[in-house]
């Protein structure tokens, strides 16, 4: 299954994690984890591209969302623990 996650063009990858927990908050799942293959010290998120993703992504470039800030640190908290616990060197 994750080759096939990585391979097609339904998804997008992502390795800025203020995005990722962003994403997360907003209730779209991480599909995965790899090594950002541009800069391997990075860890990039697999999501699945939908309307909404998009959406959420251009309000997030323009300063256009709020956030709870507890619930959003949660989320950054869980994207982490996610991150060290899937990603191993």
């Amino acid at each position: 299954m994750r080759e096939e996650i990585l391979t097609t063009q339904n998804h997008f990858r992502c390795s800025e994690l203020t995005l990722i927990g962003t994403l997360a908050h907003f209730g779209f799942p991480v599909e995965a984890f790899e090594r950002d293959p541009k800069s391997p010290e990075r860890i990039a998120a697999i999501f699945r591209v939908t309307e909404e993703l998009n959406e959420v992504c251009q309000k997030f470039w323009q300063g256009q969302l709020k956030v709870e800030p507890k619930q959003f640190w949660q989320s950054i908290r869980e994207v982490k623990a996610r991150m060290r616990t899937e990603i191993h060197d």
